[in-house]
């Protein structure tokens, strides 16, 4: 297993989109997953502490652990199957009344990066998943780099979609 850090939520240009940024702790890769608004929100929301109106769905979900005296040891990321990623966390009983074995919750890997970073525990992926899905520095910023703008052009729908009639 190999330590990631949550670097950034990043927009692109598709708005209902988020990319969770996450970095090797003691390396140069990056690993990305690719999100929807709610869940790369609620990430951002949380590196960024900002109060909400009401308690979002992982307070309620964080609550409930704590409620229970258990706590978050670390989330993994551990496999991709179709192109899904795979992940879970590790519970496990906190004070006086820990020693009975950590439960494995399987979850969506933006669902245990939020619970890690709820309980300041580690996010771990399997070593050959990052092998194949991790990029470079200089990938990411190809990546991420926006699209060049196209010159405003009032007529260009006119011209797309433009038939001769015979």
């Amino acid at each position: 297993m190999i330590r990631l850090i949550v670097e950034s939520v990043k927009q692109p240009p598709d708005p209902k989109i988020r990319v969770v940024i996450l970095k090797e702790e003691r390396g140069e890769r990056y690993f990305l997953i690719w999100t929807g608004w709610g869940e790369g929100t609620s990430i951002d929301l949380k590196l960024r502490p900002q109060t909400t109106t009401q308690p979002l769905t992982y307070e309620y979900f964080e609550q409930f652990l704590r409620q229970g005296n258990l706590g978050v040891e670390y989330a993994l990321i551990h496999t991709m199957t179709n192109n899904i990623y795979y992940a879970r966390i590790v519970a496990a009983k906190r004070g006086f009344l820990s020693g009975g074995s950590p439960i494995e919750i399987d979850c969506r890997p933006t669902d245990a990066i939020l619970m890690a970073l709820y309980f300041a525990a580690p996010i771990y992926i399997a070593n050959d998943l990052l092998d194949r899905e991790g990029i470079t520095k200089e990938a990411l910023e190809k990546l991420m780099k926006p699209p060049p703008e196209k010159p405003f052009d009032a007529y260009a729908d006119f011209w797309e979609n433009f038939v001769i009639d015979e």
